[in-house]
């Protein structure tokens, strides 16, 4: 059965992306969905730019898999993100996400890193399915899995287009890759444009959900591979080596190597992070990066400021995956706002991203909260 998850309702100054479908030859979608799809198109689907901002640092940490020093690769990738100068601009009452593309040898990331945080937030409204049981199907492709009950297995392909350039092109590539996807249940493709200018003129999200085969072949521990494979890319994005190659390890391993990591745990996994910080009375664990160029839209003031990101994760989120309890893992209750100094997000994952801004007189990082 499809999961009931759903988003909650954002803060205003969300971004809102106008839906198109093709549903063409989908006979089997379920109910639930089809009443999500009519809602979202008559309405949109809401995201706000942190959020937006901190779903596409996430997907940018698989590059980070590759380099040397993990947190010097992510403040790089925070660095990039926020050079965008992402923000809301509205064209025909629609309030719009733009982003400004600089240097062209990071134009396609940060069209893909933007477009899968978008396409993949979507895809979980649509589905039912909150973002933590989202697996990456391989580091270069843009597909993710999901497990969403005993049977029923969803893939989905999420891609950018700058602009929507290409848009009719992407989607007969989505549409013919997705018609030779076997073995799952629901299949659908997401093409996100990410626009460097509010006046699109036509629907910015695009979803086709063709025909899936009927039932797959499900592995012993599929759910908790993904699962596991989400938290590989959560550890990444806060320059923790050592957890996420110990969950990407388990995430491909034996189903008996990863029988006995979710009977006895593993106490190495998020055991030493670099800083704590106390969110509303709630502790996460992860990593600052200092001296990063906030633009307004990321500003707890919304004033551009040289301020700091705080990348971390629930600490009872931490204990389960230490335990080795990956379906216990909850949905967390979302939350995103302005306390202070400190503009957060808190994702269903547990994931959580503050960002602080400098106190009066200094002009490089928040020396009040980093230790």
């Amino acid at each position: 059965m499809v999961n009931s998850y759903e988003l909650p309702p954002l803060p205003t100054g969300s971004t809102v992306w106008t839906l198109a479908t093709d549903l063409r030859g989908c006979r089997r979608l379920p109910a639930p969905i089809r009443g999500r799809i009519r809602r979202f198109k008559a309405s949109g689907i809401s995201i706000t730019v942190p959020r937006i901002v901190s779903g596409a640092a996430l997907f940018y940490a698989r590059e980070t898999s590759m380099a040397p020093d993990a947190p010097a690769a992510m403040h790089q990738a925070w660095t990039n993100l926020c050079v965008t100068n992402p923000r809301v601009e509205a064209a025909g009452g629609v309030p719009r996400l733009v982003i400004d593309f600089v240097g062209s040898n990071l134009q396609r990331a940060l069209t893909e890193v933007y477009g899968v945080s978008v396409g993949l937030a979507a895809a979980s409204m649509i589905y039912g399915v909150p973002l933590q049981r989202w697996g990456s199907l391989g580091h270069e492709r843009l597909d993710y899995e999901c497990q969403a009950g005993p049977h029923q297995r969803i893939r989905v392909e999420v891609r950018g287009r700058k602009n929507g350039g290409g848009w009719k092109r992407a989607r007969d590539e989505a549409r013919e890759k997705l018609r030779a996807t076997s073995n799952v249940d629901l299949k659908g493709a997401l093409l996100v444009a990410v626009c460097d200018t509010a006046d699109f003129g036509k629907p910015n999200l695009f979803f086709m959900d063709p025909e899936g085969s009927r039932y797959g072949n499900y592995g012993r521990f599929e759910a908790e591979r993904l699962i596991l494979d989400h938290y590989t890319d959560v550890a990444w994005a806060q320059g923790h080596r050592r957890t996420a190659l110990l969950l990407s390890q388990y995430a491909g391993a034996s189903d008996s190597v990863l029988e006995k990591y979710l009977m006895t745990g593993n106490p190495d996994i998020f055991t030493s992070p670099s800083a704590t910080f106390d969110l509303g009375g709630r502790e996460l664990l992860g990593t600052y990066f200092t001296d990063i160029a906030l633009p307004e839209s990321l500003s707890p003031d919304g004033a551009a400021v040289i301020g700091t990101v705080f990348d971390g994760v629930t600490s009872t989120v931490a204990t389960q995956l230490r335990k080795g309890e990956v379906l216990d893992i909850e949905p967390n209750a979302e939350d995103e706002g302005t306390h202070g100094r400190r503009r957060f997000v808190l994702g269903s994952d547990g994931r959580a991203v503050v960002f602080l801004r400098p106190k009066r007189g200094d002009s490089t990082s928040d020396q009040g909260d980093v230790p």
